[in-house]
C-alpha cells in the first residue's frame, strides 16, 4: 500500500536552501517560479533534486495592480526582464495593459512564446543573468552547467493564462501552447500541461469531463492542476468533489498528475490518483493570483494533529489547552518551553518533518485509516473553537 505522493518544495528565500540541504530525504524535488533568483546550478548540484520551473506566464494577463512591487509601485525588475525573454506580444504590452487572446491572432506569436518559455526553463538556473543585471546577483552565477540542469529538470511547462468570463478563448489558447510544446520538446524531455482554473469554474455549470477530454486529447506527458483561490480547508463539498472527479478523469491516462499548491488534502488525493503536489516550507498550500500582498506574511505554526496552520501567537494557548496536539518531531520535542516557536528556521524544519510524516503514515495505513482518524478528531474537538470543519468535509468526500 504505497502510493506515496511526490513532494516538491517551493523555495521562497535563500535560507530555505540550507533547510533543504539538511533534509534531503524529506522531499522529492524543488519548485521555483520563473522570477526567483535564489537557486543556482551550483546549489542544484549540492541538492541533487529534480526541479520544476513554473513559467508564471499568467502574470502578464493580470491588471498591473497585481504585479506592482508594494515598495516602488512598479513591477519588479525580474518581471520586466522576463517579458523581454518571452518576447512579443508580452514584451510590447507589459506594464501597458494585460495580454489577451486577441494579441495571439498571429500564429507566430503563439509558437514564439512557446519556444521562448520552454528555452528559458532549460537554461534559467545556469544563466541567472537573464533576469538580473545588477552586480549583487554575481554570487549566484557559478558558471553554466547546462548538462546538470538538463539532467535534473523534471519537466517543461508550456505558457498558460487563466480563463475568465470576459475571455472565453483562453483555454483554447492554452491547449495550443501545450500542443506546440509537445512538438518542440527535445530528446528525453517531458512536457506537463498546466490546467489553470478559477474556483468559479466549478460553480458555473462547466463540464469537467469536456475540459479533461480536451487536455487528454493532446496527450501531454503529465498534468499540473492550478486551482486559483482554492483553499483545501475552506472549500465546499461541491468543489472538493469536483477536484476528485478531475483527478480520476485525468488519471485514466496513466500519466502523472500533480497539484500546484497543496496540503494534507492533496496528500490524501494520492490514494485516488494524484502523483504529487507542491507547497512551501510552512506556507504555499494555496494561491490567489489576485491577492495584493503588503508587508510581511503572517507567522504560522503547523499543528500536524489537526493538519492545520495556526497563527504563531495562538500556538502557546492552544498547546496549553490541548497537550495532545504537541508535535514529537526532532525540532519540537525536548525543548525548554515554547520560545523556540519564534525561530522561523526551526518552524520550517518542523513543517517539512511533519509533512513527510503525514505522507509516510498515509502510505503505511491507507486512506481508510486516515478518514477514520479525521472523523474521530472532528467528533472529539468540533465544539472546541478550533475551526476544524474541513476534517468533516474531507472525510465525507473521501469515504
Amino acid at each position: 500500500m504505497d502510493n506515496k505522493p511526490a513532494l516538491f518544495i517551493k523555495i521562497s528565500s535563500h535560507s530555505d536552501r540550507n533547510i533543504l540541504e539538511a533534509g534531503k530525504g524529506l522531499y522529492d524535488g524543488i519548485f521555483l517560479d520563473a522570477s526567483f533568483s535564489g537557486l543556482s546550478d551550483n546549489t542544484l548540484g549540492i541538492l541533487k533534486k529534480k526541479f520544476i520551473i513554473e513559467p508564471k506566464s499568467y502574470i502578464f494577463a493580470l491588471d498591473t495592480k497585481y504585479v506592482e512591487d508594494s515598495t516602488t509601485g512598479y513591477p519588479k525588475e525580474s518581471l520586466f526582464n522576463m517579458s523581454k525573454i518571452y518576447g512579443s506580444p508580452i514584451s510590447n504590452l507589459f506594464n501597458h495593459r494585460p495580454i489577451n487572446c486577441q494579441d495571439f491572432r498571429n500564429p507566430n506569436s503563439i509558437s514564439g512564446l512557446t519556444r521562448n518559455v520552454l528555452e528559458f526553463q532549460r537554461v534559467k538556473l545556469s544563466r541567472q543573468e537573464l533576469l538580473f543585471d545588477d552586480d549583487y546577483y554575481d554570487k549566484y552565477r557559478d558558471g553554466p552547467d547546462e548538462k546538470l540542469e538538463k539532467k535534473l529538470l523534471f519537466c517543461l511547462i508550456p505558457p498558460y493564462f487563466f480563463p475568465n468570463n470576459h475571455n472565453n478563448g483562453i483555454q483554447g489558447l492554452n491547449l495550443q501552447f501545450v500542443d506546440l510544446a509537445m512538438k518542440e520538446k527535445k530528446d528525453d524531455e517531458k512536457v506537463f500541461a498546466v490546467i489553470p482554473l478559477n474556483c468559479s469554474f466549478f460553480r458555473n455549470g462547466n463540464s469537467i469531463e469536456k475540459l479533461c477530454d480536451d487536455y487528454l486529447s493532446i496527450d501531454p506527458d503529465g498534468f499540473f492542476l492550478f486551482l486559483n483561490q482554492f483553499s483545501e480547508r475552506n472549500a465546499s463539498i461541491e468543489i472538493l468533489r469536483a477536484i476528485i472527479s478531475m483527478v480520476k478523469l485525468l488519471s485514466s491516462s496513466k500519466k502523472p498528475i500533480f497539484k500546484l499548491f497543496g496540503g494534507y488534502f492533496s496528500t490524501l488525493l494520492s490514494q485516488i490518483g494524484l502523483s504529487g503536489f507542491t507547497c512551501g516550507l510552512g506556507h504555499g498550500e494555496s494561491r490567489n493570483i489576485f491577492a495584493i500582498y503588503k508587508g510581511s506574511p503572517p507567522q504560522l505554526y503547523y499543528v500536524p494533529f489537526l493538519h492545520k496552520n495556526f497563527l504563531l501567537k495562538e500556538v502557546p494557548t492552544i498547546l496549553r489547552r490541548f497537550s495532545e496536539f504537541e508535535c514529537r518531531c526532532p525540532e519540537c520535542r525536548d525543548t525548554d518551553g515554547l520560545g523556540f516557536y519564534d525561530d522561523e528556521i526551526r518552524r520550517k524544519r518542523h513543517y517539512l518533518l511533519a509533512r513527510k510524516e503525514e505522507i509516510d503514515r498515509l502510505s503505511k495505513f491507507g486512506l481508510g485509516k486516515a478518514v477514520e482518524d479525521m472523523e474521530s478528531i472532528f467528533a472529539k474537538y468540533k465544539n472546541r473553537g478550533l475551526g476544524i470543519d474541513y476534517l468533516e468535509r474531507w472525510s465525507r468526500v473521501l469515504s
